[in-house]
């Protein structure tokens, strides 16, 4: 078994018929971005329906194909992740995009981000991604100021 799709198994264990159906891990990716996109849609004014660990997962997962031996591994998760999540959160309502930031820094963490900001950046205009690694940062002083008051 591909190392990919093990990984896969291991994160999205309900997926199963899914993963083993994927032809490559970039048709997996397909999926995951189509996953990604509906749980933040249907946040738009409605109750949520999925879980938010389906979000951590998909992160997780990212990192995890960017650090992969294999090109086509790191690719598929390069082009279907880190450069459609951005261009995807910009069309989302203010308090989504918000949310998108959010989770992002809580499951990537800010340094994954900064790291990949010329990815995540590729479709973006310049003052887009400007805005994008502010609003992360400024999410992460957030998150970090509320984790010191508890």
């Amino acid at each position: 078994m591909s190392q990919w799709r093990a990984k896969a198994l291991e994160l999205f264990p309900d997926m199963r018929p899914t993963i083993e159906a994927a032809e490559s891990a970039g048709g997996l990716w397909i999926e995951l971005a189509g996953r990604f996109k509906r749980y933040y849609s249907s946040l738009d004014g409605q109750e949520q329906k999925q879980s938010p660990n389906l979000i951590r997962a998909i992160c997780l997962y990212a990192i995890w194909c960017t650090r992969s031996d294999s090109s086509t591994t790191r690719e598929a998760a390069w082009i279907e992740f880190y450069e459609h999540v951005p261009r995807y959160a910009f069309r989302c309502k203010a308090p989504t995009y918000k949310r998108i930031i959010e989770d992002l820094v809580a499951n990537i963490g800010l340094a994954e981000i900064e790291k990949s900001s010329s990815t995540f950046g590729t479709y973006m205009k310049p003052d887009q991604l400007k805005k994008f690694m502010a609003d992360a940062r400024l999410a992460d002083r957030e998150s970090q100021r509320r984790s010191r008051k508890r």
